[in-house]
């Protein structure tokens, strides 16, 4: 049996991405393949739309760097980095495959700040956290 499943508002995970999954990757995470997946994108859509995780840490963390922003400081992506290692901690507690690396490698912890930088700076600019 397959299943098409569509990435939403808090449906985080390995599936995140449009994927065709077999039933059983869904029941055994362990089954799911790492290398048919962009890791990258998974894990900036956990940190979105994963409830907690985005509430007791990337929303407090996008704070931080809008007020920076705000009083017309320079912001670095690499300051994002804590919190990715982070998000990544707790992917791996969430849907543990087997097949994960232990760590992330500092390219994809620099990648990962980058494109979540780009993304909240035009966020930013849009006035999306600001008070209505």
């Amino acid at each position: 049996m397959l299943i098409l499943v569509h990435g939403g508002k808090h449906g985080t995970g390995l599936a995140e991405h449009g994927k065709i999954m077999r039933i059983d990757e869904l029941v055994n995470p362990e089954k799911f393949n790492v290398e048919e997946y962009d890791l990258q994108d998974d894990l900036i859509f956990f940190m979105n739309n994963d409830p907690d995780f985005y509430r007791r840490h990337y929303y407090p963390s996008i704070i931080k760097m809008k007020l920076h922003h705000d009083r017309g400081q320079e912001l670095d992506s690499s300051s994002l980095s804590p919190i990715v290692k982070h998000a990544y901690s707790a992917y791996k507690e969430k849907f543990p495959v087997k097949n994960l690396d232990k760590d992330l490698e500092k390219s994809a912890i620099d990648d990962i700040c980058s494109k979540i930088l780009e993304t909240e700076m035009e966020n930013f600019k849009t006035k999306q956290y600001d008070e209505k």
